[in-house]
């Protein structure tokens, strides 16, 4: 072999060593988190000329390390469910707020006060996956999703209410700034910032937390059954694996994980959770979706290291432009991108059903044969003008000082048919479907108050820029999966408050201070300012909403829509642009939506960035499930339940949305429009019997109910207790099992012949 041979050979084993080293799932994190620090390094120097000090890395980084506690709980729920947990951030909350108030106000001992509340995040765990949970077992994936939606606002009621069960004014504990603790009397100052014991203490815990969880899950029986049962659930239940405890125990340390980091970030950041929860808000839970979607949602090692960089990066850009709002912003690119490079393999969730909305139900019209009975006349048209009229009154029924939540209730059924077409539709779920409205008030705003533009025209504008930002999350979303895309909306919405409608650097742009965007007159001789008058203006644009979207629902693109959805794959056999019906839908939604917002800065005159928060189109998301996913009349619903408890019962809103949801998801999937529409067919099936009418599709309703009655009985005995083995039996259980599967398709294939 010649030299020139041998150094080509020596180059090119170099090379693969080094491939190896790289993509090694241990080792390779080395190479991976010095590149990632010479980077964070680089890109202080380019955009800031200069690099924080080494106490505000060493700050960051312990902050980083709480994030990746949140981040470990969301891959450990993903591993085991398959599901986004929306509510690992307040998972623990409501204890650790028990816990400061006990320590604070009733002065307990700090450690007694830590394990009651400790205790208490273990039992919040177990509560929310025996009583939740557990009833979505055999539910999609997405509508488990959903589900922690709903239990994360049912978490904000919950906080809510500490204060008044434990005792203690929680407006005090935020307006005094911090929690002294026993170890806040060790201090030591490193470049400028001041250590202290709960530093210390916090770099302890999680590493702790974090070599536990590696022993739990690779040397204890039930740790390698979490790992089999997130690998194959299907295939570790006929080992014999208790795949029920398995996800309790998950559940249970994930809420344990978030107590202990709500817990240590208090004394760390010396502040106290204000609102509705620090780490309960969105912004929080952000912080910990990003190091999760880093590790890919599956690796716990990359996510206990991306933690501590993106603190680094937090807290040096905090310590640099003294803007907080900045480095919040940020994790939209930082999440974006870490979903667009990975979207090859994130992509294979659509081959397991996660991200299909597999339980919409398409309401489907009056039956031809029926529609000539006067009876159904009266029940159809008599249903119609009730709900007509109904709008038309509401400002007469609640109190006149409160037009104006009427007025916001149509701009959140607006808002709603917009979700309806983008996800009851299209099938792209989306929870910061609100961002529009705030983009679409903010151009708006701007039109109408700083440049004179009429009325129509400034709301046309706002809608255009709602249909161009649509756009382009549509783009990116055609390569991420849905629940991931859920996450890019919900980021939009928290930097759409954060960033976009911040005077602080669109000021130049947006709506100026002292300025006021006037309600219009109607060519001059109609004053649309009285509050009912604007409340009709805004249920006229509702009701060119609503008739739009039957109009697309009733023709060939709204019929594209529902092919994608339901399979896409064989739409796009049949020929159906796939992207280009996605982006369509993404561009009617954003214009909606944009317009929803020029009505309500018109309705409140001024914009502001606190006005849309990203909680709010939790919310709107929450409504529109509760009123009925795929139906247009649903969206309205939704936004009169929610708006009608915000009127009467407002302390009870949060549960009213958060509990509402769950109890619809798991008995009325289709929301209220699902019970509406079951009791019109029951009328229509007791009408076609009186008068002896035989309606096939209303027959075929029953026959598919006996059907699903008959499966879920197998399906029952199977998972009885009667027939549960031992790991040792597994093969014959299997065998059993295959039998039986096999012995149900003869049935049924003798059925059919």
């Amino acid at each position: 072999m010649t030299d020139q041979e041998v150094r080509t050979d020596s180059s090119s084993n170099l090379g693969s060593g080094l491939r190896g080293l790289w993509s090694d799932p241990v080792w390779g994190l080395i190479p991976r988190s010095i590149l990632a620090f010479v980077g964070i390094i680089a890109g202080f120097n380019i955009f800031f000329g200069s690099v924080p000090s080494s106490g505000v890395f060493l700050h960051g980084a312990s902050i980083g390390l709480l994030y990746s506690l949140v981040g470990m709980g969301l891959i450990l729920i993903y591993r085991a469910n398959r599901v986004i947990n929306f509510a690992q951030a307040g998972m623990g909350s409501a204890a650790a707020l028990a816990t400061i108030l006990l320590y604070t106000n009733r002065e307990w001992p700090y450690l007694p006060a830590v394990l009651l509340g400790l205790v208490g995040a273990l039992l919040l765990g177990f509560v929310i996956e025996t009583l939740i949970i557990r009833r979505f077992h055999k539910a999609p994936r997405l509508i488990l999703t959903v589900a922690t939606i709903g239990v994360s606002q049912v978490l904000v009621f919950l906080e809510f209410r500490v204060p008044d069960w434990v005792g203690g004014n929680r407006d005090v504990l935020v307006a005094s700034g911090a929690v002294d603790t026993p170890l806040r009397q060790y201090q030591k100052q490193i470049g400028g910032i001041i250590f202290t014991g709960d530093h210390v203490t916090a770099v302890v815990t999680v590493a702790a937390l974090g070599l536990g969880l590696v022993w739990f899950l690779t040397r204890t029986r039930l740790g390698m059954a979490v790992r089999a049962s997130a690998e194959n659930a299907e295939r570790a239940a006929l080992l014999g694996i208790p795949i029920r405890r398995v996800s309790t125990t998950v559940w249970v340390i994930a809420a344990v994980m978030s107590y202990a980091g709500v817990m240590l970030r208090v004394p760390v950041v010396n502040s106290i959770p204000a609102g509705s929860g620090e780490l309960l808000s969105t912004a929080a839970l952000l912080y910990g979706l990003a190091p999760a979607v880093i590790a890919r949602m599956d690796r716990l090692g990359v996510a206990f290291i991306a933690g501590p960089f993106i603190g680094i990066v937090d807290q040096g850009i905090l310590f640099e432009t003294r803007n907080s709002n900045l480095a919040t912003a940020l994790m939209l690119p930082i999440i974006l991108g870490a979903l667009l490079l990975q979207s090859k393999s994130l992509s294979r969730a659509q081959d397991t059903g996660v991200t299909t909305w597999q339980q919409v139900k398409e309401f489907r019209p009056i039956p031809t044969e029926m529609l000539h009975l006067p009876e159904v006349k009266i029940l159809k048209w008599g249903g119609r003008l009730l709900f007509v009229a109904f709008m038309i009154a509401i400002p007469f029924i609640i109190n006149e000082l409160r037009v104006d939540l009427a007025s916001q209730m149509i701009i959140y059924a607006i808002t709603g048919v917009s979700l309806v077409i983008l996800m009851g539709w299209a099938g792209q779920i989306s929870l910061g479907q609100f961002a529009f409205v705030g983009i679409g008030a903010g151009v708006a705003g701007a039109m109408s108050a700083r440049y004179g533009l009429p009325f129509l025209l400034s709301l046309l504008i706002g809608g255009i820029a709602g249909t161009i930002f649509s756009l382009a999350v549509g783009l990116p979303a055609l390569r991420i999966p849905g629940l991931y895309l859920a996450v890019t909306t919900l980021l939009l919405a928290q930097n759409v408050q954060t960033y976009f409608l911040n005077p602080t650097y669109y000021g130049w742009f947006l709506q100026a201070s002292g300025t006021y965007a006037e309600r219009p007159n109607l060519f001059g001789w109609y004053s649309f300012k009285p509050d009912r008058s604007y409340y009709y203006l805004c249920l006229f644009f509702l009701a060119l909403a609503m008739l739009s979207a039957r109009s697309l629902r009733q023709h060939r693109g709204g019929r594209l829509l529902i092919a994608s959805r339901d399979n896409s794959r064989a739409a796009q056999a049949f020929g159906v642009p796939l992207e280009r019906s996605k982006l369509a839908a993404f561009a009617i939604a954003g214009f909606f939506s944009a317009v929803a917002g020029g009505l309500f800065v018109h309705l409140q005159g001024v914009t502001s960035a606190g006005v849309f928060p990203s909680e709010i189109g939790l919310k709107v998301f929450a409504l529109v499930v509760i009123g009925g996913v795929t139906s247009v009349g649903g969206a309205v619903i939704g936004a009169v339940y929610y708006i009608g408890f915000q009127h009467f019962l407002p302390e009870y809103q949060i549960l009213a949305t958060g509990g509402g949801m769950l109890i619809l998801l798991l008995f009325f999937p289709g929301g209220l429009s699902e019970v509406g529409f079951s009791l019109r067919d029951a009328f229509l099936r007791w009408r076609a019997e009186r008068r002896g009418l035989y309606v096939p599709s209303l027959v075929a309703d029953i026959l598919l109910d006996d059907e699903e009655r008959i499966t879920l009985s197998r399906e029952s005995l199977l998972d009885s207790p009667q027939v549960q083995t031992t790991p040792s039996d597994s093969t014959s259980q299997a065998e059993e099992t295959s039998l039986s599967g096999d012995s149900a398709a003869g049935d049924k294939r003798g059925d059919v012949e």
